[in-house]
């Protein structure tokens, strides 16, 4: 949905395991390279598996997003060894934390993944 203040939200109900993640950020891949592409993303539920956060990490990579905002306590290390160095992340404690810090430095015309 758009924001009344400008951002649009496209919410992920389903990112259980890569393929998923993957559905939800052809998303992105689609939008034109202008506009400013975060994914908000809290690991899997169910999943602590190496190559499972690896795999995601090359689909961040090949997906355009230009910040990468992480919460709560997952394996997020191999992910990150595969995303490139011009993607901005942030990394939050939690869901909270990241949506407050979101609230304040999202852009009128930026769309965020959750």
């Amino acid at each position: 949905f758009k924001s009344t203040l400008g951002p649009t939200f496209i919410n992920a109900s389903y990112c259980s395991d890569p393929q998923s993640v993957d559905r939800e950020l052809s998303h992105l891949v689609r939008l034109p390279k202008s506009q400013k592409k975060t994914l908000m993303f809290g690991g899997f539920r169910d999943s602590l598996n190496v190559q499972e956060y690896r795999r995601v990490g090359d689909l961040i990579a090949n997906s355009k997003v230009d910040q990468l905002v992480l919460f709560g306590q997952k394996p997020f290390g191999p992910l990150l060894d595969r995303v490139p160095a011009q993607v901005e992340v942030k990394e939050f404690p939690d869901f909270t934390s990241a949506s407050l810090s979101l609230k304040h430095q999202l852009e009128p015309d930026e769309v965020l993944l959750i």
